[in-house]
């Protein structure tokens, strides 16, 4: 069975394999990526092969919105709009974002990625589940606005 509860437990136990310590930190992360996927109509995705992810999906959309991880070294990472299907504008501002967060240069078409590690921090889980708010947003404009705006950049103005 793979429900939500199983997938957290596998996921959590996998990290701690790869880094010792590490899902004690990880499991509020975790715990709020799931809350905040709930509240704003994610769908938990079951998957199948890898049974130590995590992933939540728009309903329909049979593609994971993001998907948590278990890697060796760090102990998991974070991916947003991982399959090249979603907008491009929409994988641009999240890997921007996200190698900000990272502290790493952005990679062109890389994936849109960053360590768990980092959700650790308050100010930087904050921080990622307004880039998942706004991307979320994005992804849910009507076809109708899928003119010039759907490229547009989604980030508040300064």
């Amino acid at each position: 069975m793979n429900d939500l509860a199983t997938a957290r437990a596998d996921f959590l136990e996998k990290v701690e394999g790869y880094a010792a310590g590490q899902s004690a930190r990880f499991a509020p992360a975790l715990d709020e990526l799931v809350r905040w996927s709930e509240a704003n109509g994610l769908e938990f995705t079951h998957h199948t092969g890898v049974h130590d992810l995590v992933k939540f999906s728009v309903p329909g959309a049979g593609m994971a919105f993001w998907s948590a991880t278990p890697r060796t070294g760090d102990g998991a990472k974070l991916t947003l709009l991982n399959d090249p299907r979603f907008p491009e504008s929409l994988r641009t501002l999240a890997r921007d974002d996200l190698a900000a967060v990272d502290g790493k240069a952005v990679q062109p078409e890389g994936v849109p990625e960053v360590a768990f590690t980092k959700l650790i921090w308050g100010p930087y889980r904050a921080r990622v589940l307004d880039l998942m708010a706004r991307l979320l947003g994005g992804l849910r404009r009507p076809e109708s606005d899928a003119g010039p705006a759907a490229d547009a950049d989604p980030r508040p103005s300064p």
